[in-house]
């Protein structure tokens, strides 16, 4: 008899938080964690009032990371790279808001 052996894979947890050019934090912007094959779009959350995010239960692998927020550009993090929990440095977008003179 063949005995099996069954491997879990260990779910992460990416966490960090969203600035603008003036580093101050980015409340309520939408954070896509996409798969890097199809695009499919594999969990969602936005930043909390203090511009914190946190994506829970990610499975190991390459994905894109896209950062949008009304009055700012989006921002895509092309190639992230999941093998554990982690923290990404601060990630700042740029408004696309010009002030009047």
């Amino acid at each position: 008899m063949a005995w099996g052996t069954l491997f879990a894979q260990k779910l992460s947890k990416i966490s960090g938080k969203i600035v603008d050019e003036k580093a101050q934090p980015v409340a309520f912007a939408v954070l896509s964690l996409k798969n890097i094959q199809d695009t499919a779009t594999v969990k969602k959350t936005a930043t909390s009032i203090d511009g914190e995010f946190s994506l829970d239960q990610v499975k190991p692998g390459h994905y894109k990371l896209s950062v949008s927020m009304l009055g700012f550009k989006t921002r895509e993090i092309p190639d992230l790279i999941v093998s554990g929990d982690q923290t990404l440095p601060a990630i700042t977008i740029q408004s696309t808001v010009k002030q009047l003179k």
